[in-house]
């Protein structure tokens, strides 16, 4: 599904909800070779961090700092 934003959505709320677990920091690492991967994570804000050799492949790894994020509202928990 090329195009549809899902990548960036998925990106946006992993970081949203290990900001409401109480992470400050998020990293993951995305093949330099896949660039739609390195740009989904670019556009939902990570920063790259360092490009290291890992099992013969060039690897990004990217940082997000969680408690300089916008904090989304958590819907109330309901009451069973």
């Amino acid at each position: 599904m090329p195009g549809k934003n899902v990548g960036t959505a998925l990106a946006s709320a992993g970081s949203a909800e290990a900001c409401m677990l109480g992470f400050r920091y998020m990293f993951v690492p995305a093949v330099q070779a896949n660039s739609a991967a390195n740009r989904v994570y670019e556009k939902a804000g990570f920063q790259l961090l360092i490009t290291a050799s890992e099992l013969g492949k060039k690897v990004n790894w990217y940082g997000y700092r969680l408690d300089e994020a916008p904090q989304p509202e958590r819907p109330p928990e309901s009451k069973s």
